[in-house]
C-alpha cells in the first residue's frame, strides 16, 4: 500500500490517502515519515481519505497497537473517510481504541462529512 500526505500548515491540517492493501508496516512506516518531516505538528488536524483501500489486512492486535503510538496528540480532529464496510468497520475499532478525549476521532462515509466535521471549508 502506499500512504501519501500534504500537510497544509495554513489550515493546520495533514492530508493523507491510501491505497491498495493496508498492513501495520504500512502504518509504521507512514508514521516514521510523517512525524520526521519538520512541518508536521502533533497538535494538527487529520484528515485520512481511505476510500481507495482495498483490504485492511489487519488482526485487532494491530489495531491496538496502531492506536498506543499515533502520532497526533489527544486533542488533535482526525476524520478518517471509507465507503467500504469492512474498512469502516475497522476504523471504528481504532476510534474506540484511540479516542482519549469524546469527539476528537470521527468515521465517515463521505468526504464532504468529513470536511464539514474538520472545519475545513469545501
Amino acid at each position: 500500500m502506499a500512504i501519501t500526505y500534504r500537510i497544509d500548515p495554513k489550515q493546520r491540517i495533514v492530508f493523507s490517502t491510501g491505497r491498495g492493501v493496508y498492513t501495520k508496516q504500512d502504518v509504521e512506516k507512514f508514521v516514521a515519515t510523517l512525524t520526521a518531516d519538520p512541518d508536521f505538528e502533533e497538535h494538527f488536524s487529520h484528515y485520512f481519505d481511505l476510500t481507495a483501500v482495498d483490504v485492511m489486512d489487519l488482526s485487532a492486535n494491530d489495531i491496538e497497537s496502531i492506536a498506543r503510538y499515533a502520532p497526533f496528540g489527544s486533542e488533535s480532529r482526525q476524520a478518517f473517510v471509507s465507503e467500504k464496510d469492512e474498512v469502516f468497520g475497522l476504523l471504528r475499532m481504532f476510534q474506540a481504541m484511540r479516542e482519549q478525549n469524546p469527539g476528537t476521532i470521527g468515521v465517515f462515509r463521505s468526504e464532504r462529512e468529513a470536511l464539514k466535521w474538520l472545519g475545513i471549508k469545501l
